[in-house]
């Protein structure tokens, strides 16, 4: 029998209550390891099926975090699929016992987008099936390799094994200019043998760097070898002024001016400061670090950000979270967006959230993380046509540490803020590294190295 790879997804939806079309399922009897666990087939109320010869087995939530998809379902756009970062180990199992081989499931009927693709599950060769009333999903080879970067093996002593980690880095853009982008990637070497004992053992042996070409007008991607490019002085970058900065009478100076006070007890175990400046002209923005009590190593080292804004007196920005690094400064037609780096929250899947500000032409202070406070998370992307091009996502209760949160696919997306502040969205979130072309179109780089125009919805050849 072929052994395709398909994976289940499990939803606790409520169906159409229109009749769809039935089909005939299968029980398998070999067995099967997620990223190394075993999966218990037989006594598990959502098991692996068989439909036509491939093979489909259940996520359930804690099976969607393990491996990495964010899943979400809305009465009327539907169910969306998106592969997401990898977390949390499997921890759900529902008692029940299949005593029976064969079993009836249904052809999904409702819309269906995977990865911000609408498809037509009807005429899908393998279509997504309810089993149980559960959505069972489909990862056939083009799902493993293409969507969501897996690998699979199937023999008959062995099983079907799934591994869904991916050590690849993604391709991250090095150069851009009007005609093309330059983009590299990460790759970790290893060498792997096979012991006597069947084990198969992987040694690093180092990593490389490949560059790619970006062509804009032809839409096509170009292999350039493997070649370390020289990182080119990003515009909206700052410049490192650490020397500039002194810190006496527990008084913080720049350029002789006293911008602010400390108390004995936070430098009383040593202090380091790094800061950096965002010069426009008559404008300029500082961001400085000062981290306190030495004797506690990195990066556990306590720390706190500051921004000033200089102009014919330096000004704290008091409305900046202390928590957060000011990372980059957009000038617009209307002042300045002030955007941070992207703050870890452990109860997050490895997520991060970022902070933007807009310090307007009169001096006000716009805090769009509170104007969007849906969006726990604001990511800068880049500036064209003077709007701000952001990644907004969903952070429900995202100030606790412990809350596991969530990839809300119907609202999450790219987006852009207009001259009023207010949030446009461009596309769908998938998940991958954003950037802006000089012409303004919008670009993600997948972690399957794909690469999508998401303003045009093309895909890069």
């Amino acid at each position: 029998m072929k052994k395709l790879v398909v994976f289940v997804l499990f939803l606790l939806i409520t169906m159409p209550a229109n009749a769809s079309e039935k089909v005939t399922v299968e029980i398998p009897s070999f067995q099967t390891y997620i990223n190394d666990t075993l999966f218990d087939n037989k006594n598990e109320k959502y098991p692996m099926i068989v439909y036509k010869d491939v093979t489909y087995f259940p996520l359930t939530n804690g099976l969607c975090q393990e491996i990495g998809l964010a899943v979400n379902w809305d009465n009327a756009k539907g169910l969306y699929i998106a592969n997401y970062i990898t977390g949390l180990a499997m921890n759900e199992s529902v008692p029940w016992q299949n005593k029976n081989k064969y079993y009836s499931a249904e052809i999904a009927e409702y819309p269906i987008i995977i990865n911000g693709k609408k498809i037509a599950n009807k005429q899908e060769e393998y279509p997504l099936l309810n089993f149980r009333n559960i959505t069972y999903f489909p990862l056939t080879w083009h799902y493993i390799n293409n969507e969501f970067a897996w690998r699979s093996s199937f023999s008959t002593d062995a099983g079907l094994k799934i591994y869904t980690y991916n050590d690849n880095s993604i391709m991250y853009l090095q150069e851009l200019n009007d005609e093309y982008a330059i983009l590299e990637k990460y790759e970790s070497i290893y060498e792997t043998e096979e012991k006597e004992n069947g084990e198969i053992v992987s040694t690093f042996k180092g990593s490389k760097y490949h560059t790619y070409e970006l062509n804009f007008a032809e839409n096509q991607l170009k292999y350039l070898g493997e070649n370390a490019t020289t990182k080119i002085k990003n515009e909206i970058a700052g410049n490192d002024i650490s020397d500039k900065f002194v810190i006496k009478d527990h008084q913080l100076f720049y350029k002789e001016k006293a911008i602010m006070e400390f108390s004995e007890v936070e430098l009383s175990r040593g202090y380091i400061i790094n800061a950096n400046s965002f010069n426009f002209g008559k404008e300029e923005f500082l961001d400085v670090t000062i981290y306190f009590n030495l004797d506690v190593p990195a990066p556990y080292t306590d720390k706190k950000y500051y921004v000033f804004k200089l102009g014919d007196e330096i000004t704290n920005i008091a409305e900046w979270d202390s928590a957060r690094e000011l990372q980059y400064v957009y000038k617009t037609e209307a002042g300045y967006y002030l955007c941070s780096n992207y703050r870890y929250l452990g109860g997050r899947w490895s997520a991060n959230s970022g902070a933007i500000l807009l310090i307007d032409n009169n001096g006000n202070v716009i805090d769009f993380t509170k104007k969007y406070s849906q969006y726990g998370s604001l990511r800068a992307i880049g500036m064209h046509d003077d709007k701000l091009y952001v990644l907004a996502t969903w952070h429900p209760n995202n100030e606790t540490a412990t809350h596991e949160g969530e990839v809300n696919l119907i609202n999450d997306g790219y987006f852009y803020l207009d001259a009023k502040g207010e949030l446009h969205k461009i596309a769908d979130f998938i998940y991958g590294e954003a950037f802006i072309s000089p012409k303004g179109d919008l670009y993600c780089i997948r972690n399957t190295d794909e690469i999508i125009n998401l303003t045009t919805g093309e895909k890069v050849e």
